[in-house]
């Protein structure tokens, strides 16, 4: 269902965590951490911004 779905958007969680271990630990000039860094930012523009934007609406049109 829609929960199930909606499931997708948790695919940058790794990113972030990832991006939080290598400032802990003083890699931020690395190239693994801007790498890490625009992924994270592209997917959550894509996967929380853009698809979860479109569940929202697509549930509102479908319940009216």
């Amino acid at each position: 269902t829609i929960s199930v779905v909606s499931l997708v958007t948790e695919c940058t969680t790794p990113l972030v965590n990832n991006r939080w271990f290598l400032y802990f630990h003083g890699k931020t000039e690395s190239t693994f951490y801007t790498i890490n860094g625009a992924m994270m930012t592209i997917g959550f523009l894509i996967f929380r911004f853009l698809f979860l934007g479109y569940l929202v609406i697509y549930i509102l049109l479908v319940a009216l």
